[in-house]
């Protein structure tokens, strides 16, 4: 489909089909997500023998032929509001005519002003399931404390450990400005559950961080949206006399299929509102959002700066729309996914990036410690020609 100049369709409300007809192999709509998934029913299996073509509303040519194996598929002329037509060998089935849109009666997206490197940019490492043991990760924080310098001090650097090292890294980083965080938490705050972390002990060690809603734990451990805005409030909510109170580091970002069909801003757009949903602004300060597109993590693929910049831009207009322009701009935005010292400058000098979630290359202290200088400097660098404007 044109990008430029297309004409614009959405379903009158109530309209679009909730379920396929008899004979169909396609599945429901997920309205929460915005995303119609299509999945293999037993009588039609998507191989090169059974495949489907999806074509824009009245562009009938199968010119976007289809063949997966594999599901779930997002259709991302729904997201897009387009109508479409969907052919399979079984016949043409048109959905109902959609009504136009013109431009003037298109509601007005919230307009971001973006502030270009006024928010103290945060570089942080997540550890993993790793070290293999204490003694490697002693090594390890020996080697990020030795690398603290001016660098380290003028920016925001938190590390996350595995939960058994988090007491000795706590200790060795002691004064050096490098900050711990947890992994995760548990959904409860005492009581029988068994390999649980309450917020209170992840506190009470020292901590400030805590990672929260990990494309890793939503997939492998199933965590749902709903688990995630507990814990955020759980964390939000320990404000100990003795211990520090927790920030949160809220992950989001799509999948490589979610990406190549356009629903981007709507993956997003859902996490953010469902993980922090009934979050009061106040605490607004202590929460940073890690934009990770699952399709970069731990691959060596990386998003490019424009890329980046999009997303970021995506997240803070849906924070806009929860909390006000004002608020939103407050918000650090990192960005995630096989971040490198290469490529940490090109992503820090983008308006909307505040920094960088970092997996494997935060697994050896001289890749970090570059990581964390050259954020450094892209920041002090920007601060400078903000200066002079």
């Amino acid at each position: 489909m044109k990008r430029g100049g297309q004409q614009k369709y959405q379903y009158p409300k109530g309209k679009f089909p909730e379920r396929p007809t008899d004979g169909w192999d396609f599945a429901s709509v997920d309205s929460d997500a915005g995303k119609l998934i299509i999945q293999k029913f037993d009588d039609c299996a998507f191989n090169s023998n059974s495949y489907c073509h999806f074509n824009i509303y009245n562009k009938l040519s199968p010119s976007n032929e289809c063949v997966r194996k594999q599901n779930p598929l997002y259709f991302k002329d729904f997201v897009r509001q387009c109508a479409n037509v969907v052919r399979c060998k079984k016949g043409v089935k048109e959905l109902p005519r959609p009504t136009r849109v013109r431009n003037k009666e298109r509601p007005s997206e919230t307009k971001i002003k973006t502030q270009t490197k006024g928010r103290l940019p945060i570089l942080a490492g997540n550890w993993k399931l790793n070290p293999a043991t204490l003694d490697d990760a002693a090594t390890l924080l020996r080697g990020l404390a030795d690398s603290a310098d001016d660098a380290s001090r003028s920016v925001e650097v938190v590390v996350f450990p595995p939960f058994p090292f988090l007491s000795t890294a706590v200790s060795m980083l002691a004064g050096t400005g490098i900050k711990v965080g947890a992994q995760n938490c548990a959904l409860e705050t005492s009581g029988a559950h068994t390999g649980e972390t309450a917020v209170s002990m992840i506190a009470s060690l020292g901590c400030e961080y805590v990672l929260l809603g990990h494309s890793e734990r939503r997939s492998i451990y199933a965590e749902t949206e709903a688990d995630i805005n507990a814990k955020v409030h759980l964390c939000l909510g320990w404000e100990g006399h003795h211990h520090p109170s927790l920030g949160v580091i809220l992950c989001v970002g799509e999948t490589e299929e979610e990406y190549d069909a356009g629903l981007l801003r709507s993956i997003v757009d859902v996490q953010i509102k469902k993980g922090l949903a009934s979050v009061n602004q106040r605490y607004l300060g202590r929460i940073v959002i890690a934009y990770e597109p699952v399709w970069a993590i731990g691959t060596g693929k990386v998003a490019t700066p424009e890329q980046a910049q999009i997303a970021h831009e995506a997240v803070r207009r849906t924070l806009a729309g929860m909390f006000g322009d004002d608020a939103s701009e407050r918000v650090r935005i990192q960005y995630g996914g096989s971040v490198t010292p290469d490529s940490i400058h090109s992503l820090m000098i983008m308006p909307d990036v505040d920094g960088a979630l970092v997996g494997g290359a935060s697994l050896t202290a001289d890749s970090f410690a570059r990581i964390v200088e050259g954020g450094a400097t892209s920041y002090v660098g920007s601060m400078k020609n903000e200066s002079l404007k």
